[in-house]
């Protein structure tokens, strides 16, 4: 909101931003590798967040293929996507679809994905644009589909397929 911006996931793999003060289109992005073909049976995009990183903001976003990329957007405050720094992959990709994104603090984002897996990756690292962001743990073992993620200062917490809702510790130690 801060940035006047929504952006919004395809079916078609793609990410498009739009200005929230007239509904404009202002930005699109093919992340999943959409090959222009009719009746595309690619990658969709399940999951878009923006997650601040230092002084910059990203969009991540999440495909039906487990796959995650992320792309700076415009400095300075400008509507759209930054031109001069490239979209990147965050790897390891997900064996599942990516069902939920949510930034947290100090540039971290969670990831859930219907492989039955969180993680915790540490977007900060990618601020200078010199290092590749990295997974700093993974949460396993849901026996059944993540549903979505939320994350506080205090807490991480999801639900699954099964009506179950997991509460994790995601408070800073000392």
């Amino acid at each position: 909101e801060e940035r006047g911006v929504v952006a919004a996931g395809t079916a078609d793999g793609g990410v498009e931003l739009y200005a929230i003060a007239d509904g404009s289109k202002v930005g699109e992005w093919r992340p999943l590798a959409f090959d222009g073909s009719k009746g595309y049976k690619g990658a969709k995009t399940m999951s878009v967040a923006f997650a601040k990183i230092g002084d910059a903001v990203a969009c991540v976003a999440g495909g039906s293929d487990g796959a995650m990329h992320y792309r700076f957007l415009a400095a300075d405050g400008a509507a759209g996507f930054d031109e001069d720094r490239p979209p990147r992959p965050l790897l390891p990709a997900h064996r599942g679809p990516v069902v939920d994104l949510a930034p947290a603090r100090d540039g971290l984002l969670v990831s859930a994905a219907h492989d039955g897996t969180m993680r915790v990756w540490d977007l900060a690292l990618a601020a200078d644009g010199d290092r590749t962001p990295e997974v700093c743990y993974g949460l396993g073992g849901y026996k059944v589909w993540l549903g979505s993620v939320c994350v506080d200062d205090k807490r991480l917490i999801s639900d699954g397929s099964d009506n179950t809702v997991v509460v994790h510790d995601f408070s800073k130690s000392d």
